[in-house]
């Protein structure tokens, strides 16, 4: 599925093409229902049903390298992306390309709270 290039000398895995992902290329709506500020990761409730239960959500997946985190009850745009590493998390669905919708955020960047 993925590919692979070299970059300098490591090895870095691409993710497959975006038209082997499902929901891949359509933008979501949702809102953070999770941030744990000190690991870095969290999960997004989609306001959308078909995509099932929340989505993990990690910092390197914010579009936005200004912001340092999220907060508990952002309302965020996002898209899906299926893991197809072969871990315990194989198959399962997360968030990727995340924005903060501005019109929807109170206050400025920054991290937030656990959960």
């Amino acid at each position: 599925f993925g590919s692979s290039y070299q970059l300098g000398c490591p090895r870095v895995w691409l993710p497959p093409p975006a038209s082997r992902m499902g929901e891949r290329g359509r933008q979501y709506a949702g809102l953070v229902t999770t941030w744990v500020e000190e690991k870095g990761y969290g999960f997004i409730s989609p306001s959308d049903s078909k995509l099932g239960g929340d989505l993990f959500v990690h910092i390197d997946a914010i579009r936005d390298r200004g912001v340092q985190g999220l907060k508990r009850g952002d309302r965020v745009k996002f898209d899906v992306e299926l893991n197809t590493n072969p871990t315990k998390n194989s198959g399962k669905k997360f968030a990727v390309n995340v924005e903060i919708d501005r019109g929807k955020r109170g206050g400025g960047g920054g991290g937030g709270g656990g959960g």
